[in-house]
């Protein structure tokens, strides 16, 4: 009867092991899929002087609307703002949803760093250029 009490009890400490487990394993996965949502990805049309900028920033819910601009942060470095706001008006779905910009940024066509924020906060930018 001892090894009937030992098979039962190492079954419980395995499985409270394997949900644990998969519990952070969960969370770990969330945090990605969090992450990979705030990243944006900007299409870079290069001109002579001009960079017309475009892509997709993704918001909090589908009553939220999205403002973007371009700011000069010194020749080299520019910062694309994006802010939200909600339409108190409507009834909302707070699932993320995407919304796109489009922006234009007189600057030299070589050595031009972009930073992006939204609402405030930093967000991770890949900008793929390509010649008009």
């Amino acid at each position: 009867m001892a090894w009937f009490r030992t098979i039962v009890v190492f079954t419980a400490v395995a499985s409270v092991f394997a949900f644990v487990v998969l519990l952070g394993f969960g969370a770990l996965v969330q945090t990605q899929i969090e992450a990979d949502s705030r990243h944006i990805i900007v299409r870079d049309a290069l001109g002579q002087r001009v960079h017309r900028l475009s892509g997709m920033v993704m918001v909090p819910s589908d009553c939220h609307e999205l403002i973007s601009r371009a700011m000069e942060l010194d020749v080299t470095n520019y910062l694309l703002m994006f802010r939200t706001w909600e339409d108190p008006n409507r009834v909302c779905n707070n699932e993320d949803m995407p919304r796109q910009f489009n922006l234009t940024v007189f600057a030299p066509s070589t050595g031009v760093a972009f930073q992006a924020m939204l609402d405030d906060v930093s967000i991770p930018l890949t900008v793929i250029p390509t010649i008009e």
